[in-house]
């Protein structure tokens, strides 16, 4: 399976610790987070949902909910210490896609 991620810019590696709460922020510019190590929890504001994101195959998500598109944006709660790398896309470009529902990804859509 491959996936063509778009034209691309800079890239980020941060290590963050266990227990870290990144609290309610938006994404700096539109990216991809690959989560390679560790897990977290993310809410947004004012909602009930949530996302449970797990390093592996389902480690990866796409951020865009920037300050120009969002109030609220997210939190982050780092549950295990976490190795992630947070791509950009060139230009802030968000890639072409379907937005299937509100909320994260159900169990049959995920990668097996």
């Amino acid at each position: 399976m491959v996936a063509q991620l778009g034209d691309l810019s800079n890239a980020t590696y941060s290590i963050i610790p266990a227990g870290t709460n990144g609290g309610a922020h938006t994404a700096p510019y539109p990216q991809f987070v690959a989560f390679v190590a560790g897990a977290a929890k993310i809410t947004v504001p004012g909602s009930t949902q949530e996302a449970f994101v797990h390093a592996g195959k389902n480690g990866l998500l796409f951020a865009a909910d920037t300050a120009a598109l969002s109030r609220g944006g997210h939190v982050t709660i780092f549950t295990k210490e976490t190795f992630l790398m947070q791509v950009p896309t060139a230009g802030g470009i968000v890639p072409p896609h379907t937005v299937l529902y509100t909320g994260p990804c159900r169990g049959d859509e995920l990668m097996r």
